[in-house]
């Protein structure tokens, strides 16, 4: 390749080495940099150890032909399974349509298999236990140091791609004379993951998450393919029934007990006290280019919290537009960076915005019959009205419809879920005479842009 660039990414994470892999795939030379070590076989990690691939991840993916080693590593996801706080029947939320489903996979298993598939791929140079200390955009160069800050060495490279995380070092230093604004939002409260081994799982259908919605102190769990599942317990860092009050077996029984009463806690006694406390934050950045020569991707761009299941397959799009961009300019990388940011940060920041507004939707909302009643609204006006309405998660997790759309939508669905719920009371109407209302209110309201559905 005539115009081959050496690239330096920073972080050999998901996002990294996705991007190192499609770059090394157009020709370019590409050198990976991470502080940790190569990940183990080890699937325990007790933190952040599930994600949910979506649609947009598994165009990624494909196009880095991972797919037939990723799809038999997951778990398809047909919806959630809720568990009502007066301990009556589950409620089942399907996700989209029937046959559609996003799929579960355990966060090391994916991070070995990109990590593997990167490291094979004609091209990239992976280093593991190297730290970026020093970036200097100017001259094209990042100094790094191994664990202990010793043996430093300084690389030169033509573009520098930061994908070390939401902690992004990369960031931090080359915003360090003010020319990267980024807020950093802390939220309250922390989580704590387990495994629920197969033999204490057995009540739980392996087609779905598992939702115990509680408020502030609330539990998930996602199935794994061997029939275990990976459990989330989320706390307050303080105050009653926070992480700093569960200390002891008592601490966690009470609590289970409570809010919980159909999971024993005591055969996860241990890691529930052991696993550490981790915390979800939100960062919001910009630029994300700079100099013309570093670009942020991945949650050092926009990480967000966890509740709607698309901080990596965010990342991934984020990646696939940089190349689009490269195709489009002719590996221009110039060129490609100039609009990267353009089109990619709106909808960054949307996506960031959805996910902290699944937050509430996951821990209150989804425990109130008001909630079951807005989406079926949702589906019948979605059936009524496929073009026009959309399920919002149903854009979310299986179409490519850019998420700055999706919001967009999302505001005109709930100014029409209000408007039909202030006419009538959709739980003791007949179907038919709901559909009735459904019409003539769609009647009298204006038409709005829809993004397509098919994009």
């Amino acid at each position: 390749m005539d115009n081959a660039q050496h690239i330096a990414i920073v972080g050999a994470g998901l996002v990294g080495c996705m991007l190192a892999t499609l770059l090394a795939r157009r020709g370019h030379r590409v050198s990976v940099f991470e502080k940790r070590q190569p990940p183990s076989d080890s699937a325990a990690s007790g933190r952040s150890t599930h994600l949910v691939i979506s649609t947009r991840g598994w165009r990624a993916l494909e196009a880095i032909d991972a797919g037939p080693e990723v799809l038999p590593a997951t778990t398809p996801l047909n919806g959630r399974r809720i568990h009502p706080a007066d301990g009556g029947d589950e409620l089942f939320q399907p996700y989209g349509q029937d046959g559609q489903a996003i799929f579960a996979i355990h966060r090391n298993t994916l991070n070995r298999i990109l990590v593997r598939l990167c490291g094979r791929t004609p091209g990239v140079a992976m280093h593991f236990g190297r730290q970026c200390v020093g970036v200097d955009l100017e001259k094209g160069c990042i100094e790094l140091a191994d664990a202990q800050g010793e043996q430093r060495e300084v690389v030169r490279a033509d573009y520098i791609f930061a994908a070390d995380g939401a902690s992004s070092k990369v960031r931090e230093l080359a915003g360090a004379d003010g020319r990267i604004a980024s807020t950093r939002t802390l939220e309250p409260f922390g989580y704590k993951e387990f495994t629920m081994h197969a033999p204490h799982a057995t009540a739980l259908a392996a087609d779905a998450m598992h939702a115990w919605p509680r408020g502030a102190v609330s539990l998930f769990a996602f199935p794994n393919p061997d029939r275990s599942f990976t459990a989330t317990l989320l706390a307050p860092f303080e105050g009653p029934d926070s992480f700093a009050s569960l200390r002891t077996r008592e601490d966690m029984a009470r609590v289970f007990a409570a809010r919980f009463p159909d999971v024993d806690p005591a055969p996860f006694f241990g890691e529930l006290l052991g696993n550490p406390v981790n915390s979800l934050v939100t960062v919001r950045s910009a630029p994300w280019t700079l100099a013309g020569r570093l670009a942020l991707v991945g949650d050092a761009a926009h990480a967000m919290v966890p509740f709607l299941g698309q901080g990596m397959n965010a990342g991934f799009e984020d990646c696939m537009v940089l190349v689009e961009l490269l195709e489009r300019h002719g590996d221009d990388f110039q060129a490609a960076l100039g609009h990267y940011e353009t089109l990619r940060k709106p909808h960054g920041d949307a996506v960031t915005t959805m996910s902290s507004a699944a937050f509430d939707e996951l821990t209150r909302q989804i425990s109130e019959p008001g909630f079951h009643l807005r989406k079926q609204l949702e589906r019948m006006l979605h059936r009524l009205y496929p073009e026009r309405f959309v399920p919002p998660y149903q854009l979310i997790a299986f179409t490519h419809v850019p998420y700055a759309d999706v919001l967009h939508q999302i505001g005109e669905l709930d100014a029409v879920t209000d408007e039909l719920l202030r006419h009538a009371d959709a739980r003791s109407e007949q179907a038919a005479t709901v559909e009735s209302l459904i019409h003539s209110v769609i009647s009298r309201l204006p038409r709005g842009n829809h993004a397509d559905q098919t994009h």
